[in-house]
């Protein structure tokens, strides 16, 4: 079925993968304003979303035609979030060759498929195996009580050994009862 009427759904983000990553960019995409249409293998998913009144459809990407049911031709973007590798190479084929001009957005397991999914035209590649490693990285350092300037230095270096982030680093600020050298601050109140 078609997602939409062809005039109601342009300019919108087609999400591929209805588990947590694709629930999570979908309700972001709807704080936002974005609109957007999900296509989801598991039958499932598909009705419980759908009773909740999200536009999720039943439909396999590799299919040119659930492609064309999604209205990909007029969409913003592409976004595939499955853990399905092989899956993935023939779903960013078929995007491909549907809508050449749609940018894909997606993740991969590992670094190691970047190369291969960009050379068929993935615009941008998320390797979870870097990113969960640098986030435990930034972690670490932090329960380590790692000057912050240290700790960004090392993320960057992390960063540009595996592959690049427009993702500004972002670490959480200890509170003054988390940083050790602190334990024996006193503070005293007077009335003025």
């Amino acid at each position: 079925e078609d997602a939409e009427s062809p005039d109601a759904l342009r300019q919108h983000v087609v999400v591929v993968g209805y588990g947590l990553a694709g629930q999570t960019i979908t309700k972001a995409l709807k704080a936002c304003g974005e609109k957007y249409v999900v296509l989801e293998l598991n039958a499932e998913t598909v009705r419980a979303a759908r009773a909740r009144g999200e536009p999720v459809f039943y439909g396999d990407a590799t299919s040119p035609e659930a492609l064309a049911h999604a209205h990909l031709v007029d969409a913003k973007a592409l976004l595939l979030v499955l853990n399905d590798p092989p899956a993935a190479l023939r779903i960013v084929d078929a995007v491909k060759r549907v809508a050449p001009g749609v940018p894909v957005l997606m993740r991969a397991r590992y670094l190691k498929e970047a190369d291969v999914l960009k050379a068929l035209g993935a615009q941008d590649v998320v390797a979870e195996e870097v990113e969960g490693g640098i986030e435990l990285l930034a972690r670490v350092l932090r329960l380590l009580q790692t000057p912050r300037n240290v700790i960004e230095a090392r993320v960057k270096e992390a960063r540009e050994a595996t592959h690049t982030s427009e993702r500004k680093p972002t670490f959480p600020r200890p509170t003054l009862g988390e940083v050790s050298v602190l334990a024996g601050l006193k503070v005293e109140s007077v009335l003025i």
